[in-house]
This record gives structure tokens, C-alpha cells and sequence, in this order.
């Protein structure tokens, strides 16, 4: 869950991730730290390409790229779903 301004496009908090049955309790809060950290690095690269976060999302870029990163990191392609909130600020 990504909850941003719809007049910059800028984060206004940390990305929420949720895992529900596809990663082992042991390797969870690592693996989902490391998420939401190349999630933060990501959209940081697309606001300097003065991209919208709401375009990144409805394009699938950033789906994918989290697919390469979990595959990558757990060898498992979990399902992944994408919530942005833009707020008026």
C-alpha cells in the first residue's frame, strides 16, 4: 500500500507490505524490509525522472519489478497487488 500527494506525486509515508502465505515467518520481516526499502529507492528514481507515482503503478512497472525482486530473493512468484491512495496535499 502506497499513499502519496496527488499534487507532487511524492510518498507521504513508507510503503505497507503485507505477505500473506507465501514466505516463511523465519525469512518475513527481512524479506518485507528489504521490500519496502528498493520500493522507496524505486519511486525516488521515478520523481527524478519527474514521473507520477500513479502512472509508474498503472503501467506495471513497478509490479514487475517487485515480481523480479521476490522471485529473485525467495525463488516463489507470489500475487501481487498494488494499492495507491493519493491524498490532496
Amino acid at each position: 500500500s502506497l499513499i502519496a500527494s496527488k499534487k507532487t506525486g511524492l510518498l507521504l509515508s513508507a510503503p505497507i507490505i503485507k505477505s500473506v502465505g507465501f514466505l516463511y515467518e523465519s525469512e518475513a520481516q527481512q524479506v518485507l524490509n528489504e521490500c519496502a526499502e528498493k520500493l522507496v529507492t524505486l519511486v525516488e528514481k521515478y520523481e527524478r525522472q519527474d514521473r507520477l507515482l500513479g502512472s509508474v503503478v498503472n503501467s506495471g512497472q513497478m509490479r514487475d519489478y517487485l515480481k523480479s525482486f521476490f522471485f529473485e530473493r525467495t525463488k516463489r512468484r507470489p500475487v501481487i497487488i498494488i494499492s495507491l491512495s493519493e491524498i490532496n496535499r
